[in-house]
């Protein structure tokens, strides 16, 4: 899905990926050839992308193709978020070639060309071949709507990526966006397909290279000052989501923890945007919106619970007891449970209810769903400043925060657990808001919120580490007692640092409540930005 800007442009297209032996289906089906006035069109297209055998292209970020048609050739340089003198560039230089061999001495654009140019030593080789079908469709479902289809079928070439592959793509030519979801909903219901964020070729380009899909952090998200309740509603909702999805190559087709940890944040950051909005959505919305948020963070929940326990619960210990047999049976049977609990992720993320909420959301952002709602003084805070919404917003979390927190040292883990829970619903909406006032304050704020989250997530995660053990220990058969043994060290360790963590976070509450919030004061001592 493309991204939202603070003009609250809505998506024009819609990338989705199919099997390769479902195209014919597709083409056919009546949602697809229904609304076509004309005949699809279906022309051969191919390509080939060089680099050198150290990768000295995909390196800075280039990518050099000569795409090929009968007798024609063309060369293709883009350059997304290459460095040149210094800064990032975003460039592409297209030329003619007398045939299917790459020339850099073609290129005018002379950062370009010195980019693409081989190092001393060094030559181009093909590095991925692409050989496609691709067929567009003219579809016109009502008057003033058009939408275009493209079906790019074929296979590629080249090392990890030589495999058949099937790309789709619907164009919002004329008419409102929501039809781009709502014609790929209508697909789903008979084609499994897929939605991606990531162009096909730079997919291919890195499976070619050996690479696994990269995991990332939430960006910090700019509202403008001047943003509306509703505009403010969609940059937040469209940020969430794109962290969502851009995480969701690294879960599905990689191993590394932090895919599914950043899934996970992704949607607590969506479900706190969802309670923050709460008041001013209709309610059947809220409670779908609700109900299907829930089931994917589910899903996911007892992957990055053993990620955890395996890396920040038991590693340290078992590295102080390097010589303990115990610890060798409990990690030959975490093994185990974090290969099924990652599988049963991604079938959750490979699922069409996934797919189908990815599209719900996309249409229900698309058609600005939330105004359809009786008239009300409600209803009309959509059009009113969010700076009017953020501050008592702000001041409510704080305020529940202060409440929790208070009498630290004598707090119950589950008292405890709900002090965290207050911290983290705090730490969102100021992500969410933080760039409506001064920075300096709210910058300050947030690693104090940080540090006392990580330290109340800690505990918690020793409270988890209880419920795991007992779980890792059912139905271990013989290694049963060994993994009792191995818990037991682990608690006892845990148990130890949690107390003394305890001193130190309880000073921590302590600076959070004491301070003044940066809302309250920033009109005083900063501007805004």
């Amino acid at each position: 899905m493309t991204r939202q800007d603070p003009a609250m442009e809505q998506p024009t297209t819609l990338r989705l990926e199919i099997s390769p032996d479902d195209a014919a289906r597709l083409l056919h089906h009546p949602a697809v050839a229904g609304p076509s006035p004309a005949r699809p069109a279906t022309r051969r297209t191919g390509g080939v992308f060089f680099d050198t055998a150290d990768r000295q292209l995909g390196s800075a970020g280039v990518t050099l193709e000569v795409r090929s048609a009968g007798r024609r050739h063309v060369q293709v340089v883009r350059a997304e978020g290459a460095t040149i003198d210094g800064a990032r560039a975003n460039r592409a230089w297209e030329n003619p070639l007398p045939s299917a061999e790459p020339d850099p001495s073609a290129i005018a654009d002379t950062d370009l060309r010195r980019l693409v140019t081989p190092l001393p030593g060094m030559r181009l080789e093909p590095i991925l071949s692409l050989d496609f079908r691709r067929t567009t469709r003219r579809l016109v479902p009502e008057d003033g709507q058009e939408i275009l289809l493209a079906v790019r079928n074929g296979r590629a070439s080249g090392g990890a990526a030589d495999q058949p592959v099937c790309e789709v793509e619907l164009s919002q030519k004329a008419g409102p966006p929501s039809r781009l979801f709502d014609l790929a909903r209508a697909i789903l219901a008979d084609v499994p397909l897929r939605v991606t964020t990531e162009a096909l070729e730079t997919r291919l380009l890195r499976q070619a290279a050996g690479e696994t899909p990269a995991w990332r952090k939430a960006v910090p998200l700019d509202l403008p000052a001047e943003a509306s309740v509703e505009e403010a509603l969609a940059l937040i909702f469209g940020h969430c989501l794109d962290h969502l999805t851009d995480n969701e190559p690294a879960t599905r087709l990689g191993d590394h923890p932090e895919g599914v940890h950043q899934m996970r944040v992704a949607l607590r950051r969506l479900r706190s945007a969802l309670r923050v909005f709460r008041p001013i959505l209709p309610a059947d919305q809220y409670r779908w919106l609700d109900e299907e948020t829930r089931w994917l963070t589910q899903s996911l929940g007892d992957a990055r619970d053993l990620d955890v326990f395996e890396d920040e619960i038991v590693g340290p210990v078992a590295a102080a007891f390097p010589d303990e047999p115990a610890f060798a049976a409990l990690s030959a049977r975490l093994a185990t449970r974090r290969r099924q609990a990652r599988a049963a992720a991604r079938q959750a993320i490979e699922s069409g209810r996934f797919t189908r909420l990815l599209l719900d959301v996309g249409a229900w952002m698309a058609a600005r769903a939330w105004r359809n709602q009786p008239v009300s003084e409600t209803a009309s805070q959509l059009f009113q400043p969010i700076t009017g919404l953020a501050t008592p917003l702000l001041s409510a979390r704080f305020k529940k925060v202060r409440k929790k927190g208070r009498r630290f040292a004598s707090l119950t883990a589950a008292e405890r657990h709900r002090l965290r829970i207050a911290v983290k619903k705090l730490r969102y909406a100021t992500d969410f808001f933080s760039s409506l006032y001064g920075r300096k304050r709210v910058r300050a704020f947030i690693s104090t919120l940080q540090k006392l989250q990580d330290g109340l997530g800690y505990m918690n995660d020793v409270t988890v580490a209880r419920t795991l053990i007992e779980r890792l220990e059912k139905d271990a058969g013989e290694a049963a007692p060994a993994i009792r043994q191995a818990g037991a060290i682990l608690l006892g360790w845990h148990t130890h640092a949690a107390a003394g963590a305890a001193v130190t976070l309880g000073a921590d509450v302590e600076n959070l409540l004491a301070g003044k919030p940066f809302w309250l004061t920033a009109r005083d001592e900063e501007t805004p930005c």
